[in-house]
Order: C-alpha cells, then structure tokens, then sequence
C-alpha cells in the first residue's frame, strides 16, 4: 500500500485536503467517492528521507469509508438527440467555467435522467481508466461520427470546451433540417402506403371473387386480365413468403449498413447513380463545411480542423480528396488552392474560401459556404419532394386504372357476345 496526498470536496462544497493509503491512485479516487467525497487532486506523498535505525515515520492517514466494488454497467443506453445534445452544451459549459472533465461529467450526472445516468457512468469509468473524452465515447459504440472526429480534433488542439458548444449548435441546426424534411415526407409515404395496400386488396381478394365470372368463358381473355390473373394466383400462393422474405432482407440491411463493406458498396453505386451522385456530394460537402468552420471557430489550427473535417465524411472517394488536401496543406499551401484538385468543393465554393483566406474571415466565408451549401440542398429536397406527390398520384392512379380495366375488359367482352 502506498500513501497519497487529496484533495476533494464535500457534499456541502467544501475543500477538504488528506492523505489516504491506496494501491493507486485511482484505488484512492474510488474510497474518497465511496465516502462521499468528490477527488480534485490525488498525488503520490513524497517521503522525507529517515536516519538508519530510527523508526519508520508513518504518515497519518485520514479515513475514507470504504466503496462498494466499481462496477461499469454492462449495457450503454443510447442517448437520443436531444439528449446527446444537452450532454454536449452542458459538459462544454462547466468545462469553460474552469472543472475538471471528471468533475464535469459528474457534475452533469446529477442533473440526467435515468437512461442518461447509465450513459454517464459508463463514459466516466473509461475516463478513469486513462481514456480521453473522444476515445472512451469511441469505445461506447454509440456516438456520432462527426462528434468523436471533432472532439479528438479539439483535444490535440485544446479547445475541448468552445468545440463541444459549438457541437451541440451544429446538432440542433442538423436535426431542424432533418425534422423538416421528415414531415415533408410524411404525406407521400402515406399515401404511397395506401395505394399500395389498396392495390394488393384488389388483386389478392377482389379479383379472385371476379374471376369465377370467367370459369366458363370460351373465348380467349385479354392479355391485361390474364397478367392480373396470374399475378393475384402469385400473389395468394406466395405472399407469406414474400412478405418474410422482405423482412429478412430488410433486417439484414439494417445489421450491415455500419459495415466497412457495405458503406464501400453503396458509396460506389451512390458515386455512379447521376441523381445520387448529386445528393452524395451536396451532403458531404455541407458537413465538410460546417464541421470545418466549427473547428476553426473552436480555435482548432487548420490542419488539425481539415483532419477533424475529413474524418466525418462518409465517401470514401471523397476523404480520398481531402486527405490528399491535407497534405498539400501541411505542406504550406492555401486552403483553397489545396481542396480545389480534391473535388469536394464547388467552385462558388471555392471562390468563397480564397475570399475569406485573403481577408482574414476565413471562419466567417467557410460558415457562410456552408449554410449556402446548405439552402441549396434544402431547396432542391423541397423540390424534388414537391414533384414526389404528383409523381406518386400518378402512378397509383395508372395502377388501379390497370386493374379496374382488367376487370372490366372481359365483361364488355362477354356483353357484346350476349348482345
């Protein structure tokens, strides 16, 4: 057993300053939270040097009541967005009023729900492990990608506190623009829904009623009446099937979309698909973007916030580009004349940050770069979901038309050879 010096604060906020035998320094942390104690400092006593013979000077040491045994809870909640982001302005805020990350997540406990305490826990056990934020939210599992890149980029700059603000404002800007487009697609989703199960009562009850009509029709049916036939006989026969094998397939997209993979899979046919494409480069670059002006408003030095950048993006062709960026740029050139051979960026683009580089508002023009990037994709998922709707009508309309004709076909048929 070793002796170490402490200091930590009380349950009424005092300072409270001791020295406690332990096997280590963390072995000390856990007695003083055990006595209900708060640790600041933990340090090993340093021994004065004793004559040879006399006896062996003990330090006093301060009681501490022992704790239960430290245990990391074994299952992580996962915090919802906006939890996540009250974790993020909270623990920046007592970050910037000068505690201690332990200090501050602990602090930030006390205020949490339920779910969130075990997500607390769980972080404050690695980082008492020697783990740093960006590293035990990474060992987690269940953290966005963007803000792990930016804290690690924050951490080696040492501007922890002002990112992790600036994180959480990114977060509320990113989720009003998803709410949005969300309720915008809420209409057509329910109405594609509709039509479809509609169409499948018709084809799979309906038709089979109206078909006996056609038992003792001689003559020939119409091609439309007996692809309806065949698909409602397809349709009773293997529906179950089907119906379990969409959910399997569906299951299985689900477990793998987080796979190297299938991420290298969809981002090629993304990067080959012209309307993809389009939406592919327009969200990496609006994240790019605003992740990049984040950084740097942060204070983070531009390398280190082109690396935090880069590690967001999702393309693999395209951290390709801003890696080679990166590069170029350590190597002393502009931040616009080493992105532009990237491909990342579009010219207006471009031109905005070689404006904001010869003017000393390059934070200002990559913020500015990143909300037009951002306007636009907006308008052009306002558009293309406004065309959606007509689009959807349309189609379902063509579907019961061809239905209803392939029922009615027939019967015309069958009236004419009465008349």
């Amino acid at each position: 057993m070793s002796a170490f010096e402490y200091s930590a604060v009380d349950a009424r906020g005092r300072t409270v300053k001791g020295v406690a035998e332990g096997g280590s320094a963390r072995h000390v942390r856990d007695q003083l939270r055990g006595g209900g104690l708060t640790p600041l400092q933990v340090e090993p006593l340093v021994r004065e040097p004793v004559d040879r013979g006399s006896a062996t000077r003990k330090p006093a040491s301060t009681q501490v009541p022992q704790p239960d045994a430290v245990s990391r809870p074994r299952r992580v909640a996962r915090l919802s967005h906006a939890e996540y982001t009250l974790f993020l302005r909270l623990l920046g805020s007592l970050l910037e009023a000068g505690l201690e990350l332990e200090v501050a997540l602990r602090t930030a406990q006390r205020q949490a729900g339920a779910r969130a305490q075990v997500f607390y826990g769980s972080l404050i056990a690695r980082i008492l492990e020697g783990m740093n934020l960006s590293q035990a939210l990474r060992a987690m599992g269940n953290v966005p990608r963007l803000g792990i890149a930016a804290i690690a980029a924050a951490e080696r700059a040492g501007q922890l506190a002002a990112v992790l603000v600036a994180l959480a404002d990114h977060g509320e800007r990113r989720e009003y623009m998803r709410n949005k487009v969300m309720m915008a697609l809420l209409y057509p989703a329910i109405l594609t829904l509709v039509s479809v199960g509609v169409a499948l009562a018709l084809v799979t009850y309906v038709v089979p009623e109206v078909a006996r009509v056609f038992e003792g029709y001689r003559a020939e049916l119409p091609l439309m009446t007996r692809a309806l036939l065949a698909s409602s006989d397809f349709l009773n026969t293997y529906g179950a099937a089907l119906a379990v094998l969409g959910v399997v397939v569906v299951v299985c997209i689900s477990a793998a979309r987080h796979s190297p993979a299938a991420s290298r899979v969809y981002d090629r046919i993304a990067m080959a698909t012209p309307g993809l494409r389009w939406l592919r480069r327009a969200v990496e670059r609006e994240r790019f973007l605003d992740t990049l002006a984040m950084l740097l408003a942060g204070g983070v030095p531009l390398v280190e916030a082109m690396r935090g950048a880069a590690d967001v993006l999702q393309s693999e062709l395209l951290r390709a580009g801003a890696e080679q960026a990166i590069a170029q740029a350590r190597r002393g050139q502009t931040l616009a004349a080493a992105m532009g051979p990237s491909g990342l960026l579009s010219p207006v683009t471009l031109q905005l940050v070689s404006a904001g580089e010869q003017s000393a508002r390059l934070e200002d023009m990559l913020m500015r770069a990143a909300h037009l990037e951002g306007a636009q994709l907006e308008r052009r998922v306002a558009t293309s979901l406004a065309l959606l709707e007509p689009v959807l009508i349309l189609v379902m309309g063509v579907m019961v038309l061809a239905i209803v004709l392939a029922i009615l076909l027939p019967i015309f048929e069958l009236n004419t050879l009465i008349t």
